[in-house]
């Protein structure tokens, strides 16, 4: 039973290769902008035998998972920390409590981003730090047995970056640091992604900061499915390719 906060649109690569690696999946789909009803909830069929997957920010579309797995969804992009923290409380109801054996997230990039030729980020980092603090404080609260990943931002392409918005970096680095100075003194663990992306070339990025190229999929994929495999103890985690 895995609840990931991770923002990339990869989930579907992600989910496919668990799908068939585990007998038993639930896949439960958090933020799908193409859901046939935003506001129909399907509860998972059996949450104590079964693996249930929260996927939280992604696209995708629900029919792909059509009478394979039992999915759960609902329109909601976290956007940044502050936002996150909001409705993390109203959005433990996919999973009941106790059962989430792995929880995966990130939040940040959408935080240190500049916005509309401002002169100071989105979120200030003193602000992020304290938000990050408190979110942790609710995944621990809501699922006390579960193994907390933390997966730092991902690095954005200088080259891409458009005119309206300023990200940078050096900023996500900083809010990374961030983040894992506090995650890891709450004893959760720490996948790094954005070292994983950061030596990617130009071509593996559809735009400034996402990777939905083979190449980016191919690279992300494998990197978060390691990280899931090693939680979850499959011994042999076989590469993705398209």
């Amino acid at each position: 039973r895995i609840l990931s906060a991770n923002k990339e649109p990869l989930w579907i690569n992600i989910i496919l290769y668990l799908q068939d690696n585990i007998d038993t999946v639930n896949i439960i789909l958090d933020g799908s902008e193409y859901a046939n009803d935003i506001n129909e909830i399907q509860k998972p069929v059996d949450t104590e035998n079964f693996t249930n997957i929260v996927c939280i920010n992604k696209e995708t579309t629900c029919s792909l998972f059509e009478d394979k797995v039992n999915i759960c969804f609902r329109d909601r992009n976290y956007r940044n920390c502050s936002y996150l923290f909001r409705y993390l409380h109203e959005d433990q109801w996919v999973i009941k409590q106790g059962v989430v054996d792995v929880v995966y997230w990130n939040i940040g990039i959408g935080d240190c981003t500049y916005l509309f030729g401002e002169d100071e980020p989105h979120t200030p980092i003193e602000i992020y730090k304290y938000y990050i603090e408190r979110c942790c404080l609710r995944f621990k609260k809501f699922y006390p047995h579960a193994k907390i990943i933390f997966a730092t931002s991902t690095s954005v392409c200088p080259e891409l970056v458009p005119s309206e918005c300023k990200c940078e970096n050096k900023d996500i680095e900083e809010y990374n640091a961030a983040a894992v100075e506090i995650v890891k003194k709450h004893g959760f663990e720490v996948h790094d992604l954005y070292l994983v992306t950061k030596q990617l070339p130009k071509e593996a990025y559809s735009d400034f900061m996402h990777f939905d190229t083979k190449l980016g999929r191919e690279a992300v994929v494998n990197a978060v499915v390691s990280a899931l495999s090693q939680a979850l103890e499959i011994d042999e985690t076989p590469k993705y390719q398209e």
